[in-house]
């Protein structure tokens, strides 16, 4: 028998966990995922009625052993659907502004980066648009220019083998 909990979520988070661990998603692939969930779940705490963020505007299944089940319960509390939301969050706009530093890095413009970003990922427009994502790495990316650290790393690494040979 399968157990499953349900994770309000924003509409572009539902796309990134139902590509990456499907619908209901598995988590059982990362770790790190996994255990956030296994720590996140709780059992009930009374006939309270939960007010979820209107942010969250889809909802995903995420399956849950058992023994999990039993043991820690079969609800998230508002705070936990914030952070577990807040951390993938975080890993979806990392791995953009990764995408992006590399493609840019190598000649590619922002935009056709940002397009590419979105097609690699299988997002439309209408999960994350284009003008959202040239507005996070428009305060995000001049943070971090990879261009000269991958120039520095591959310097180095260049010297390092001159030196070794």
């Amino acid at each position: 028998m399968k157990f499953t909990i349900k994770l309000p979520c924003k509409s572009w988070v539902f796309k990134y966990i139902e590509n990456n661990f499907g619908n209901p998603a598995n988590f059982h692939s990362n770790l790190f995922l996994s255990n956030l969930i296994k720590n996140s779940i709780e059992k009930p705490r009374g006939h309270r009625h939960k007010v979820i963020n209107s942010q969250y505007t889809k909802e995903i299944e995420i399956e849950i052993s058992s023994e999990q089940f039993y043991s820690f319960g079969w609800e998230l509390s508002q705070k936990s659907i914030i952070e577990i939301n807040r951390i993938i969050e975080l890993q979806i706009k990392a791995l953009c502004l990764i995408f992006v530093s590399i493609s840019t890095s190598f000649g590619k413009s922002i935009k056709d980066s940002i397009f590419d970003f979105q097609k690699q990922i299988n997002f439309t427009d209408t999960d994350w648009n284009y003008h959202s994502i040239a507005k996070y790495l428009q305060r995000n990316l001049p943070k971090y220019d990879f261009k000269k650290n991958l120039d520095n790393f591959l310097t180095q690494t260049i010297n390092d083998v001159q030196n070794r040979i």
